[in-house]
């Protein structure tokens, strides 16, 4: 089973896209970084992304500034969570505390 979304963050001051899917296992969220890395000139800096995994939290900075902050449908298993940045966009995979369960929805 393959589920997909959108949607936007602006309760971090501003907006920011990002898509997500899920199977039985995990999360993958794709968040879009393109409008953050243009203030620099350059492409999205690795050392510039901070990613914050709690149980049914997570918390994403560039360059110090929060940019999406977001309370999830359920739990994570957050030793399972990790990031990658491909291009300007940063790829974020869960591991869903409960495997089987399909998230109606990303956010709580």
């Amino acid at each position: 089973v393959r589920v997909e979304g959108s949607g936007d963050d602006d309760d971090a001051g501003g907006t920011v896209s990002y898509s997500w899917l899920q199977n039985d296992e995990e999360v993958e969220m794709t968040i879009s970084l393109s409008k953050k890395a243009a203030g620099t000139g350059k492409r999205a800096n690795k050392n510039m992304v901070k990613v914050v995994f709690q149980s049914q939290k997570i918390a994403v900075r560039y360059d110090s500034e929060v940019i999406l902050e977001m309370k999830l449908y359920s739990k994570l298993d957050v030793d399972g969570c990790t990031w990658t940045l491909d291009g300007d966009d940063l790829v974020v995979t869960c591991e869903k505390a409960s495997e089987g369960e399909i998230w109606p929805r990303l956010e709580l």
